[in-house]
């Protein structure tokens, strides 16, 4: 009896040490289950995001397109590019593609294939292939410099907005105003153009020369001529004995003359006219001129990479130096010049979805292309590629910005503008003239050149009165 009062006596004095024991292993067990949650949440996200990535559609089975379709008696919708424009397989996206065209296949009865042509053969091949009963393809996609005058003066593409909705949002009004030709449209794209000149610029070196972010600039509209060259002398002045450091590198010519409404070629009166001889582009060039006399003025893409050149012209896709950069680096448009008071985004072309003039189903092919294009849930195209280009979100906004102020430069288009007056070897390019290895003022070397472009455009723009 006493052993057992003993044992009562013992228990009783170490339960609370029992009962903590207890308790802990039931938090434990508690946390362990908590935590196996968590890693099963976020596991089941993980295989959710990638079934998403993998472009798996997460929705309803509901069709995606609600057109009346036509019986096109199994015939196959060709669409044309010199690139690969059908959608990734890899895209978020594309199951909701593949669900789209299967079901335009379906209503059409027809298949839709993507036909990859050569950039060097694509044109010739619309030429010849045009007035034959097999054209080269029922839709193609086309550089604008080609459509205007040539192929829609030949009478070679449909006009489009026989075809398709142009009062449609999907469409880019910047791409339809390009394909304008006789007041018709021959072209459309959904997307909008997202290659164009811009500057970079050395946040590093802007901090180090105590100037405050010329970003802060850009909305104000007072980045201007003038405080780009303000921050060239300051930059600059960061030089020593043992590194040069470059304010500014030279501009693209035809760029900056754009950026004060300059153009060498652009449409008057409903057809190409010569225009480097107008009062914006003189003056721009005049400025260039002066400011080329600075020692602030050089550097190249290797000098802004490693740390030595505060602002680089060139172009949004012309990034290879952010893999090599260490300072910090931002996007700004071309700076304004006087005679003009926005941002312009120089380029020269775009690209056009066109129909040419033998195609069977030129009314059904529209639909088709048209249900194609749609946008896709959470997904931007324009904001996919300047994702790529910049790494701010402030870059990619002011991107979405400058695709609207498109200057586009219509010589382009013109072999014999682009290769024996703009850009020739003889000695007697823009570049030539502007530098002053020509030897001749710009304004005399304008009076050589004028005639020929102007006989040049004459000559062409003549065959389609």
């Amino acid at each position: 009896m006493t052993k057992r009062k003993n044992a009562i006596r013992v228990l009783i004095t170490r339960l609370p040490a029992v009962l903590l024991i207890i308790v802990m292993m039931l938090c434990v067990n508690a946390s362990c289950a908590k935590k196996d949650k968590k890693q099963n949440d976020a596991t089941g996200q993980q295989e959710q995001q990638s079934e998403q990535d993998a472009g798996i559609l997460q929705e309803s089975e509901e069709p995606l397109i609600n057109v009346e379709g036509v019986d096109l008696g199994g015939h196959n919708i060709r669409i044309a590019s010199w690139n690969n424009i059908e959608p990734d397989p890899k895209a978020p996206y594309y199951k909701i593609f593949e669900r789209r065209k299967k079901e335009l296949e379906e209503k059409f009865n027809c298949t839709i294939t993507y036909v990859q042509v050569p950039a060097s053969e694509i044109y010739e091949k619309v030429v010849t292939t045009a007035a034959s009963a097999d054209p080269i393809a029922d839709l193609i996609r086309l550089r604008s410099p080609w459509v205007v005058p040539v192929l829609a003066g030949e009478g070679l593409l449909l006009p489009v907005d026989q075809y398709f909705n142009l009062e449609d949002p999907l469409w880019n009004p910047i791409c339809t105003q390009e394909s304008m030709y006789k007041g018709k449209p021959y072209g459309v794209n959904s997307e909008p153009p997202t290659s164009w000149a811009c500057v970079w610029y050395n946040k590093t070196l802007m901090e180090k020369a105590g100037l405050k972010d010329p970003y802060e600039m850009v909305y104000s509209l007072t980045w201007t001529w003038e405080k780009w060259i303000e921050y060239s002398g300051a930059v600059s002045a960061l030089s020593t004995d043992d590194q040069k450091v470059y304010g500014t590198n030279i501009p693209h010519y035809l760029a900056f003359i754009a950026s004060n409404g300059g153009r060498a070629v652009r449409r008057v009166n409903d057809r190409d006219a010569w225009t480097l001889d107008s009062p914006e582009a003189i003056d721009a060039v005049r400025f260039l001129k002066n400011i080329m006399k600075n020692d602030f003025v050089g550097g190249d893409a290797r000098d802004f990479a490693e740390g030595r050149l505060g602002f680089y012209f060139s172009f949004n896709w012309a990034n290879d130096f952010k893999e090599k950069m260490t300072d910090e680096w931002g996007m700004l448009p071309y700076p304004i010049g006087p005679n003009i008071d926005d941002y312009t985004a120089y380029t020269e072309e775009v690209q056009l979805m066109c129909l040419p003039k033998e195609a069977p189903y030129p009314k059904e092919t529209a639909i088709i292309w048209t249900e194609l294009s749609r946008p896709y849930p959470d997904y931007d195209y324009a904001r996919s590629i300047y994702g790529k280009y910049f790494k701010t979100i402030r870059d990619v906004e002011t991107a979405l910005m400058l695709q609207n102020k498109l200057s586009l430069d219509r010589y382009w288009g013109y072999d014999k503008i682009r290769f024996d007056i703009i850009s020739s070897n003889n000695g007697r390019s823009l570049a030539d003239a502007i530098e002053g290895t020509y030897g001749r003022m710009y304004e005399e070397w304008l009076e050589e050149v004028t005639p020929m472009a102007n006989s040049i455009l004459e000559e062409i723009w003549s065959k389609y009165k």
